[in-house]
């Protein structure tokens, strides 16, 4: 059988660290709706390439986004630059 960590049931809990969040070694399992560890196996295992390349389609779309929003304050502070130029050159 194959091993919780590496089943779409299965979701890893973190703590928060210092500078970082830790990933545990326990879980939540949503088939049995309990905590479980990640090396605990079941016949319940479910592959999770759809949840993952669900997780990148989304994480690529708020990347592009945020691209986005970044160029557009970058256009707005070179025209504000551009402004302050032209206004230390008339006087």
């Amino acid at each position: 059988m194959k091993q919780c960590i590496f089943c779409g049931n299965y979701n890893v809990y973190y703590t928060k660290g210092y500078k970082q969040f830790n990933r545990e070694k326990s879980g939540y399992c949503s088939k049995h709706e309990k905590i479980v560890e990640n090396r605990e196996t079941c016949g319940h295992w479910r592959n999770n390439l759809t949840r993952r390349r669900l997780c990148k389609t989304v994480s690529l779309k708020q990347l592009f986004d945020l691209a986005s929003n970044v160029a557009e304050i970058t256009q707005i502070l070179r025209e504000e630059h551009e402004c302050d130029k032209a206004g230390q050159t008339d006087m």
